[in-house]
């Protein structure tokens, strides 16, 4: 799936949708040529290493083990209960009201109760695997009666907090784990469709049409909300957003605006359009590829060490703070309340830092690590496939995919090998690891002893009515 993503998010994706918006695939883009040399020669290293990991054994070893020795014994692979998965996204739509109300812009500082919060979010997704744990799972398992009426009511609740806090990507994430999911199984033929299901797709598929306008209307209205970020409260931005979006000639006007940016102004100048549809854009990164890349091409060669620089700071400070101190290490976490987008914006084309640019992590793995980097990112690729494989586990037969793959599958198709920086891929064959199996046990754990009483009472009932 990672793999896939990467194409999908690098070319694919662009390719079918420029096509349908008869536009060219260099639409909007800078340096076209450097931007596809890269992103192929970069796909290039990511199929050898594939193509590696896949015909060699001993590779694949390693996630065999930790599958059975360590993620099978902390229950990573245990069914969840519905009322397990309803506790775990309202946990993280919880945790995305206190973090942005209470700590805002400090949970990038370091703030460690805001990074704990941050790292709840992606969970707001865990009630929609209810209806696809048997296809996960293999299992016959019947959902609890009204399941799909709650989680029409539970969509609604994350598209309200998305649109209080300005979030875009948080409705965006729902929608395309649920699809990727679907096609997962699918491929895998778990999910089959009779000829009446088909009928009732492309008729949801027609009924779709309209509502993808809608989204995309949504959209550009969160954008206009967006320019109120600290200066407004969450509620103002809100309202401000619902205005928009009743503004149709507002909405066309923005678009209109944004298009019609100057390619001569400035890394903050350069319109991110690429493709029409916003939606979709929010899966591909061809055109941060193309702004970084673009910049690049501006830097000295000081400039370009300073660019290396940054990378190293970045890494270092992927530790924990106690850690960066017992080392001795001179990097301050709270001195990095910006982007690798930001770094290049500065260093090209004297933009200030902190507006968080979305950088490319082809362009900055490839700057940092100059002529060694196909085989850093062969590495990285080999220790990502292993972790990735690891949430998947053979038993009686049966291949178990578990709950947590849900959860994390927007990060691992949209993100896993393609992202900000050279850093963000460090971290992910890190870190992010570690750290997502870590407060995934503690939650599962802490919700089932929650619960246990409530269980408990539930068997005696039973019991008395028997």
């Amino acid at each position: 799936m990672a793999v896939m993503g990467f194409a999908v998010t690098t070319y694919a994706l662009p390719l079918l949708a420029q096509t349908m918006s008869w536009r060219p695939l260099i639409y909007n883009l800078l340096v076209p040529r450097e931007v596809f040399e890269a992103t192929v020669a970069f796909q290039a290293v990511v199929l050898a290493a594939h193509i590696v990991y896949t015909n060699a054994p001993a590779l694949q070893a390693p996630s065999r083990w930790l599958a059975r020795r360590v993620l099978k014994p902390i229950w990573i692979f245990r069914i969840p209960r519905p009322v397990e998965l309803w506790a775990l996204g309202l946990l993280g739509i919880g945790a995305t009201w206190v973090s942005r109300i209470m700590f805002g812009d400090a949970v990038e500082f370091g703030n460690v109760g805001g990074k704990f919060l941050q790292a709840l979010v992606p969970f707001i997704v865990a009630p929609f695997f209810i209806p696809l744990r048997r296809y996960f799972f293999d299992r016959d398992i019947v959902d609890p009666p009204g399941t799909i009426p709650m989680l029409s009511g539970y969509f609604t609740l994350v598209l309200v907090t998305a649109l209080f806090f300005n979030a875009r990507v948080i409705f965006a994430v729902c929608i395309f784990t649920v699809l990727l999911s679907i096609l997962m199984m699918a491929a895998m033929g778990r999910v089959r469709f009779s000829r009446r299901a088909k009928v009732m797709i492309a008729v949801g598929v027609l009924v779709a049409l309209p509502i993808a306008g809608v989204a995309q209307d949504l959209a550009t209205a969160m954008q206009a909300g967006r320019l109120l970020r600290g200066q407004a409260t969450p509620a103002e931005i809100a309202m401000e957003t619902v205005r928009a979006f009743g503004d149709k000639a507002r909405l066309e006007a923005m678009r209109r605006d944004e298009a019609s940016m100057t390619m001569e102004s400035g890394f903050s100048g350069i319109s991110e359009i690429y493709l029409e549809s916003e939606f979709f854009q929010r899966l591909t990164y061809t055109k941060y590829t193309d702004l970084t890349m673009a910049a690049s091409l501006r830097l000295s060669d000081f400039q370009q060490s300073q660019i290396r620089r940054d990378a190293y700071e970045g890494i270092i400070s992927i530790l924990p703070t106690p850690i960066i101190n017992a080392l001795g290490l001179s990097v301050d976490k709270a001195n990095r309340g910006f982007s690798t987008g930001d770094v290049y914006a500065n260093l090209a084309f004297n933009e200030d830092l902190g507006g968080y640019r979305t950088g490319s992590s082809i362009t900055n793995t490839i700057d940092v690590l100059s002529v060694f980097w196909p085989l850093v990112v062969f590495v990285i690729c080999i220790l990502m496939f292993i972790e990735f494989d690891s949430y998947s586990l053979m038993h009686d037969g049966r291949l178990l995919i578990s709950a947590i793959s849900f959860v994390l599958l927007y990060e691992i198709v949209a993100r896993g090998l393609v992202y900000e920086s050279f850093r963000s891929l460090v971290e992910s064959a890190s870190r992010a690891y570690i750290q997502a199996i870590f407060v995934y046990t503690i939650l599962t754990l802490g919700i089932r002893l929650a619960l246990a009483p409530l269980a408990g009472l539930q068997g005696q009932r039973n019991l008395g009515h028997g």
